[in-house]
């Protein structure tokens, strides 16, 4: 396994410990029958609130969550990249793109590129300490766009 696999790997399980430890969604994961027999949110079902509320109440579960996130965008990276070139647009949207890992991914390889990033407001308030560390914080537009709501009209170009 090389460096970057094996740091991956490490934050993968990492994270996987960090979700064993969350009493919430471990109660949650023990009504899974519930969902199988009615079609319901077993988490929604045992702690009344959906997942986004849960992380919303424990912001320890949201970072680990924005963790998980960033750590697997990153991975994907390298093969989404190579599968399309992004150099044609002049603005790329991310949609539902946690706290942009792999908008500042897409956007360091494509220097000339601007991007949106479009999420829920309190993991968009996240974004901007990861999109600076990648040097790409001053191409980015930010955007809130909660789950349950349409997303605003596109802004025009940058």
């Amino acid at each position: 396994m090389d460096g970057t696999s094996a740091r991956h790997h490490a934050t993968l399980m990492a994270v996987a410990r960090g979700y064993q430890r969350s009493q919430a969604l471990a109660v949650a994961a023990g009504e899974l029958g519930y969902s199988v027999r009615t079609g319901g949110n077993a988490l929604v079902h045992t702690l009344g609130t959906d997942v986004w509320e849960h992380r919303r109440r424990d912001p320890a579960q949201g970072e680990l969550f924005d963790a998980a996130m960033r750590t697997m965008a990153t991975s994907y990276a390298p093969g989404v990249l190579a599968a399309h070139d992004f150099g044609v647009y002049s603005v790329v949207a991310d949609v539902g793109g946690g706290t942009g890992a792999m908008l500042a991914a897409i956007l360091v390889a494509h220097p000339g590129l601007h991007g949106i990033l479009a999420e829920q407001p309190d993991i968009l308030s996240r974004a901007p300490a990861h999109l600076d560390a990648a040097g790409v914080a001053d191409r980015v537009r930010l955007v809130e766009c909660a789950s349950s709501t349409r997303c605003p009209r596109a802004p025009t170009p940058m």
